[in-house]
C-alpha cells in the first residue's frame, strides 16, 4: 500500500493545462435564459427563512458585524430595491442627508428592537428594513 506513483511525462510533452475548446457558434444562449439561469441560481444559493438571522441574533453578534450587516441592508434598501418606490427615494434622502454611519444605523436598529421585543424572532433583515422605516417616516 506504501507504493510511490511515479508520473512522467513524455519528451516533448507539455505540462501545461490543455487548450481551452473552441466556442461552438451554434451554442449561444439567449440573455433572457443566462437571466433566468442567474436569479434561480441565486434563489437556490440564498438562505431559507428557517436559516435567517434573527434580530435577537443581530443585536447579540459582534458590534462590528452587525454594524456591517445593518449597513449593507440599508444600501440595499436605498440603491437596489423598488428603485421606483416613492418610500426608497425618501429613506435614501433621509440617510445621505442625516450622514449617519453604520455605527449610527446599528443604533437605531437596536433602539428599535428595544421598542418592538416583539420582532426579535423576526429576519434580521426585516428588522433593519422596520427601523429605516421608522427613522424615516414620510
Amino acid at each position: 500500500m506504501n507504493e510511490l506513483l511515479a508520473c512522467t511525462i513524455p519528451p516533448g510533452a507539455s505540462r501545461t493545462a490543455t487548450p481551452p475548446l473552441k466556442k461552438d457558434p451554434g451554442s449561444h444562449l439567449g440573455a433572457s435564459f443566462m437571466k433566468k439561469l442567474a436569479l434561480l441560481t441565486f434563489c437556490l444559493a440564498s438562505p431559507s427563512g428557517s436559516f435567517a438571522m434573527s434580530g435577537a441574533e443581530l443585536i447579540q453578534s459582534n458590534d462590528q458585524f452587525a454594524a456591517g450587516y445593518v449597513l449593507g441592508v440599508t444600501e440595499y434598501r436605498i440603491g437596489v430595491l423598488f428603485k421606483e418606490d416613492t418610500a426608497r427615494a425618501h429613506i435614501h434622502q433621509c440617510v445621505v442627508e442625516s450622514k449617519v454611519n453604520s455605527e449610527t444605523l446599528l443604533t437605531v436598529t437596536k433602539e428599535y428592537l428595544n421598542r418592538h421585543p416583539e420582532h426579535l424572532s423576526l429576519p434580521a433583515f426585516g428588522v433593519v428594513m422596520n427601523a429605516l422605516a421608522e427613522m424615516c417616516p414620510q
